[in-house]
């Protein structure tokens, strides 16, 4: 288990650390707090990890630009996740086995305003189950290159028609 001495460690002695890739590491289920005091990070990867919460104080973060939750168990993100306004990248999803009724991936749901990240360029995987407000805030994330969406209900296709018409550099459009 990655332990959290290392991490104080860390966080203390490398005061100017930019990027923190933990991918595949054995972490706690919810992110080291330690992590928080190293305000300089651009980068974080927790890719394949066992956390399963992302705490308020990921708003601490504040030059993040990159964060992987990939294979991990998060499926929610808290409001503060829209004070990270440098964030290009935000991937949140879990792939689910072929015995689960959900194959393919689960998604995470986002803030009711997640449009006001203006600078994100790919957010994969977005849980649209709770319906046609997220699916209009998607519109307003126009400099998005890839996006995923899970759980689109077919009432909200219109409304996504209407938002993907916004996004001029898409490139990658993932629906399930």
């Amino acid at each position: 288990l990655l332990s959290k001495t290392l991490l104080s460690e860390i966080s203390r002695s490398s005061k100017l650390l930019k990027v923190l890739d933990l991918r595949g590491q054995e972490t706690q289920e919810e992110i080291p707090n330690e992590i928080f005091k190293m305000f300089h990070l651009k980068h974080l990867d927790l890719y394949g990890t066992r956390v399963e919460r992302v705490p308020k104080a990921i708003g601490k973060l504040q030059h993040l630009e990159y964060l992987n939750l990939g294979n991990t168990g998060v499926r929610e993100l808290p409001m503060e996740i829209l004070k990270l306004q440098k964030l290009r990248v935000l991937r949140v999803y879990e792939q689910v086995d072929s015995s689960d009724d959900d194959y393919g991936y689960h998604g995470f749901k986002a803030p009711s305003n997640m449009g006001g990240l203006l600078a994100l360029e790919v957010l994969s995987c977005m849980d649209a189950s709770s319906g046609s407000t997220i699916v209009k805030e998607i519109g307003k994330l126009t400099q998005l290159r890839e996006l995923g969406i899970t759980k689109l209900r077919r009432e909200d296709g219109k409304e996504l028609c209407s938002s993907l018409a916004n996004l001029t550099s898409l490139q990658r459009l993932s629906i399930a």
